[in-house]
């Protein structure tokens, strides 16, 4: 391979990990900075739901991204087992898409037109259930949907880098990148400093507070998602139950994860009260199995949110040698796959896989 030496990956998430995988694969060795612990903040504390795709269709730029890594998906995790010995987790369950309260007729010719034009995904009716631990309302049934379990994926990838000798630091702090003539050349933080031909940032939510200081601003921000994490004696549903921007995803193991918020607060990182109960309420609400369900935990996380609602992805303009993945707000383990891929092709001076014209950085100055 012909990429350049000196790639250095300011951040330990689903993407950086992804990204430094695919690099070692390809023969390229990068280092990884974090400034916490690697897979610690929103890639650890999501759900690990792995819609359907479908890329032979999928039309618009998000989705061809989206349907790459749902192909991807079965081998990556099969390849991480067979080098790492730790399962991921992946499960191919389905997936129900609630619509209470419309009928088959009245939505049939929306989901149509949506899924002609972004996915042409199976799909089946399916009536409120009772047979599904109680379900109380109608929904689309999506077998092809999956899910991964979302600490067990970041395990397997540390441990899949470390064994491909990707160098990982781990609770670095602040990092700053270090310019010359309009170019990256190292990295510094509290324990160092790296030499750097090319850098790539891929630090979620903390993206911009690194971009600040070289006077550009992509808005990315943190929005806060608030979690319950239910614990049942055995599992009693298969498929994940998804209603907007909510969801209750069964496990293997008995656990019921149940999701999300949506929250512009800030860099804070903290249950509340009332988030709490409006998701008990959802999920005890759809699924009456659940009511008198211990809880196990309950946590929040902190998305990488972007102002157009997608990723940045690619180099920066008039800096040589700087580039973005970053902003996949909810959609971090899902999009990682075809993110990684994309982003270890640019590194290495190949044409990626897919075209990226539509998630280029275009920063402007920076907030003083």
């Amino acid at each position: 391979m012909t990429g350049r030496s000196g790639i250095v990956i300011l951040g330990g998430g689903v993407i950086g990990l992804s990204t430094a995988y695919f690099l070692a694969r390809m023969g390229i060795h990068s280092t990884i900075i974090e400034r916490g612990k690697l897979g610690g903040e929103s890639s650890w504390a999501g759900a690990g739901i792995i819609p359907p795709g479908n890329l032979a269709f999928a039309t618009r730029p998000i989705d061809r991204l989206r349907a790459l890594s749902v192909e991807m998906f079965p081998s990556f995790s099969s390849d991480l087992r067979t080098l790492t010995g730790i399962d991921n987790g992946y499960h191919r369950c389905g997936a129900i898409e609630l619509v209470g309260g419309v009928t088959p007729d009245v939505i049939a010719d929306w989901r149509n037109e949506r899924i002609s034009h972004e996915l042409r995904v199976p799909e089946e009716w399916v009536p409120t259930s009772p047979a599904l631990a109680g379900l109380s309302q109608a929904g689309y049934y999506l077998p092809d949907a999956a899910q991964v379990r979302n600490p067990w994926h970041l395990r397997a990838l540390v441990e899949a880098c470390r064994r491909l000798n990707v160098t990982m630091v781990e609770s670095a702090g602040v990092c700053e990148v270090i310019l010359e003539n309009a170019s990256s050349r190292s990295i510094k933080s509290e324990l160092g400093e790296w030499p750097a031909d090319d850098v790539l940032i891929a630090a979620g939510a903390w993206s911009d507070l690194i971009l600040e200081p070289l006077g550009l601003s992509l808005g990315i921000h943190p929005i806060r998602g608030q979690m319950v994490l239910y614990r049942l004696p055995e599992r009693i549903f298969e498929p994940i139950i998804m209603d907007g921007a909510r969801y209750i995803v069964p496990r293997n193991d008995g656990r019921v994860l149940v999701g999300s918020t949506e929250e512009d607060v800030g860099f804070y990182k903290v249950t509340t009260n009332e988030a709490i109960a409006e998701l008990r309420a959802f999920a005890e609400r759809t699924l009456p199995c659940l009511r008198g369900a211990a809880i196990e935990k309950t946590w929040a996380g902190l998305r990488p949110g972007t102002v157009h609602g997608q990723p940045i992805l690619g180099p920066f303009p008039g800096i040589g040698g700087l580039f973005i993945a970053a902003g996949h707000f909810r959609s971090g383990i899902q999009l990682s796959p075809a993110t990684g891929t994309v982003m270890a092709e640019l590194l290495a001076n190949e044409e990626p896989s897919l075209p990226i014209e539509a998630f280029l950085p275009n920063p402007t100055p920076a907030k003083v």
